[in-house]
């Protein structure tokens, strides 16, 4: 199991239509370049399991650990986080997703000499 060298990292438009200010935008933008861009699927980076809706109830997918918000894939354990709380500089929470986004292979540490 591989990750493709050419996947993207998650953006404003991968996730919202419209627009909103300039600030705000620009905190959700660095807040999402740590995660993957979605896939039209909701399949995991990694393995290709089905993370969310009906068919990861069935036969499971992201499932959450111990720390709030945070999880995995149950198929090949790649990370990912389902509860974001996107907060301001001041650290006002400007919003609030539930969205399972898998973490982009650039913010993830692996055991060494284990390839992400």
């Amino acid at each position: 199991m591989t990750i493709d060298a050419t996947l993207q990292h998650c953006t404003f438009e991968d996730l919202f239509k419209g627009e909103c200010d300039p600030d705000s935008r620009r905190i959700i933008e660095d807040y999402l370049h740590g995660f993957a861009q979605p896939n039209d699927e909701g399949k995991c980076i990694k393995c290709g399991k089905v993370q969310g809706g009906l068919m990861s109830a069935l036969l499971g997918g992201f499932e959450y650990g111990l720390v709030h918000g945070e999880g995995r894939c149950s198929g090949c354990g790649w990370p990912a986080r389902a509860n974001h709380y996107i907060k301001d500089a001041e650290g006002k929470t400007l919003m609030r997703l539930r969205i399972i986004l898998q973490y982009h292979p650039d913010s993830v540490i692996t055991k060494e000499g284990e390839a992400p």
